[in-house]
């Protein structure tokens, strides 16, 4: 059992295939770091290390050290050619491992690129579309990222603005969120619920605009998960009136 990826014999092909049994479905997440997030350099997507490590260490048989923090094989990431980020407050994040939320890259972070090289809050996903087609598109872009999940990435856009149009009022129950809670607070706890099913969406991805979402409060987007059709409002609202 070693302390560095030398001493234990991982490679950058090891940590590539424990990348690639998290985005399969086929290795479970098992632990989080919070705060440093490795990036793929075979398309620039983010993985939460900790997960990558033990997802690697199950495929390759080769022991880490026992409850290794992040910051252990920080300096290894980068010798074996691995960028990664560093977020200024720990906290679990869905990055890379239940899905991609674009909001969290926006929490202050630091950029340790393999070559030496350190930014500042300069962390961006590679482009899903080309930009003048982007520019076309008024909400954004998703497209599937996984094989056994309901993860969806949304290009060129931030949920804050779908919500800020729609307005932070429950479609089911009525809630408004921002009298009771204030914006903040309200923009936060508000979801968005896509009336479109995710099953039924094209592997290779798809524009999306506001009209294919609805603010709901959690209480009621659980709910409306117990019906037949994800859109029916109406039956949403229904359930709601009776109480049942």
């Amino acid at each position: 059992m070693g302390y560095s990826f030398d001493e234990i014999g991982i490679t950058a092909g090891d940590i590539l295939a424990g990348i690639d049994g998290l985005r399969t479905g086929y290795h479970t997440a098992r632990g989080r770091s919070k705060k440093v997030f490795m990036i793929d350099y075979r398309d620039g997507y983010l993985w939460d290390l900790k997960p990558v490590l033990r997802a690697a260490e199950t495929i390759s048989g080769k022991k880490l050290y026992p409850n290794f923090t992040s910051d252990r094989y920080r300096k290894d990431l980068s010798k074996a050619g691995f960028s990664y980020l560093v977020f200024k407050e720990a906290r679990v994040r869905c990055l890379g491992v239940s899905g991609f939320d674009p909001e969290e890259v926006a929490d202050e972070h630091d950029v340790f690129f393999a070559d030496g090289r350190v930014g500042e809050n300069c962390f961006e996903y590679p482009a899903a579309l080309p930009l003048e087609r982007c520019e076309q598109i008024p909400f954004g872009y998703e497209f599937k990222v996984g094989r056994f999940h309901q993860a969806w990435e949304r290009r060129g856009v931030k949920s804050r603005k779908i919500k800020d149009h729609l307005g932070l009022i429950c479609k089911g129950c009525g809630l408004d969120a921002v009298a009771r809670f204030g914006h903040d607070n309200a923009m936060s706890c508000m979801d968005l619920h896509h009336v479109k099913p995710v099953a039924e969406m094209p592997v290779q991805g798809r524009s999306y605009h506001s009209e294919d979402f609805v603010v709901l409060c959690a209480t009621c987007h659980r709910l409306i998960q117990k019906l037949k059709s994800p859109n029916d409002i109406e039956g949403l609202r229904n359930l709601v009136d009776c109480g049942v």
